[in-house]
């Protein structure tokens, strides 16, 4: 079977931006609301903490499955090495960041793209610690959306496209900040994009008019 993101009428009270042909989700049960079937998530756990180079995650749901590459990339954009790090002490559990320039960025990608994604967006500290602070996240359309949080619960976003973006880069708003890499968790997408969904993005859009470092 496959899943098939559709919007429904329920998440067009919690729709707080509208980018283009983006839909912005500011709290995980609304994204989720809008989806008709169950999206596939990680929260990294099978991961072993520590260093990582690049590391390619393949999420299964039912009968369906989704594969991400997760790297990280330079402030010129450009594949930044052994740069991962998952987190394995502090309050964040198994986050994953950047690990050792804290310039350095979070790249996610899929082959073939993603029409949905979401996760909490935040920074974390040298200790493994969550960071108030912003981080940006910048879609390979050029759409930019700025996650500003007090507390990892609240710094998910959800995403709808109506058509497939390639990937995704995760910075921090300020680069110059030596005490925060940008970091994710609880990463959430549909392993099955649907041609349903440029329906109910048309709609909506009409509605909305208006670390490590040593």
């Amino acid at each position: 079977m496959k899943f098939h993101p559709i919007i429904s009428a329920l998440a067009l009270v919690s729709v707080t931006q509208v980018h283009g042909a983006i839909v912005q989700y500011t709290d995980r049960p609304s994204f989720l609301a809008a989806l008709t079937h169950a999206p596939v998530s990680t929260d990294f756990s099978t991961l072993v903490p520590g260093d990582l180079t690049s590391t390619s995650l393949t999420l299964f749901g039912d009968n369906a499955a989704a594969t991400l590459l997760i790297e990280t990339r330079d402030v010129a954009n450009t594949f930044a090495g052994n740069n991962l790090w998952l987190s394995d002490t502090g309050d964040l559990n198994t986050a994953l960041g950047a690990s050792t320039t804290y310039s350095d960025q979070l790249r996610i990608s899929k082959v073939g793209g993603f029409y949905t994604i979401g996760a909490d967006w935040f920074l974390g500290d040298i200790e493994d610690n969550y960071l108030p602070g912003s981080v940006v996240l910048t879609f390979s359309d050029n759409s930019t959306y700025t996650v500003t949080s007090g507390s990892q619960a609240g710094s998910f976003r959800g995403f709808i496209s109506d058509s497939p973006l390639a990937s995704v880069l995760v910075s921090s708003s300020d680069p110059t900040n030596v005490a925060g890499w940008a970091t994710i968790d609880n990463l959430v997408t549909i392993p099955e994009p649907s041609a349903f969904i440029l329906g109910g993005i048309a709609a909506l859009g009409t509605m909305a008019r208006r670390r490590r470092a040593f």
